[in-house]
């Protein structure tokens, strides 16, 4: 009995063959058989890294501009779907992220249903003016600056100061004093202080030079 195969590529869901049984004598039969794949590998995602955003004065939220916080996701088939819990669509261009701490989470799902998550946090500080400061108490000279910056209070702060990226950079507590944030050996650009307590939350922008 001779048997004839003919090969091809079995996709995701039900795939019929048909096999053919040949004798070499004229004698053939053709006999069906349903083949099922089930995927069930998960796709892949990645999200941005988390990013901090400094508004300009008059501004109360952050405009979203083309894909800068877009996931991106793969599969082993076609068809992988990506959605963000903000706006609920697949980008979040022109979206209004609103002052403070925005966690997004994208999730990818493919034609199998399988699907994985990733989230980012995007931190939106407020624009605060010199006047603001000073009516509060504080003042940061000079900046931009070398590396060295006077933090002056009449109050009493949790400060804590991250990158532009919103890595940790210091955290210490000021008592009505005075002191110096030194940031020589870091790298140059724009650089953010939270001053807290229980009435006060500001973010100002520092910058190295």
């Amino acid at each position: 009995i001779l048997l004839l195969i003919t090969f091809f590529d079995l996709l995701y869901g039900c795939t019929l063959i048909t096999w053919n049984f040949d004798d070499g004598n004229g004698n053939s039969i053709d006999v069906t058989q349903n083949v099922i794949v089930e995927d069930v590998t998960d796709p892949t995602i990645t999200c941005p890294a988390d990013q901090t955003i400094d508004l300009n004065e008059g501004e109360t939220f952050y405009t979203v501009v083309g894909t800068e916080f877009d996931a991106t996701g793969e599969d082993n088939c076609d068809g992988v779907t990506i959605e963000n819990d903000f706006n609920t669509t697949a980008t979040l261009d022109a979206a209004e992220l609103p002052i403070g701490e925005n966690t997004i989470t994208w999730t990818a799902t493919d034609i199998a249903g399988n699907e994985v998550t990733c989230s980012f946090v995007v931190t939106v500080n407020e624009f605060v003016s010199i006047s603001e400061l000073s009516e509060l108490g504080i003042s940061i000279y000079p900046n931009p600056s070398n590396g060295l910056f006077t933090i002056e209070t009449t109050d009493n702060y949790e400060i804590t100061i991250t990158d532009i990226s919103g890595k940790v950079i210091q955290q210490l507590t000021m008592n009505n004093e005075q002191l110096t944030i030194n940031l020589i050996d870091n790298a140059v650009g724009i650089y953010f202080i939270k001053f807290q307590n229980s009435e006060v939350v500001k973010t100002v922008k520092i910058i190295k030079e």
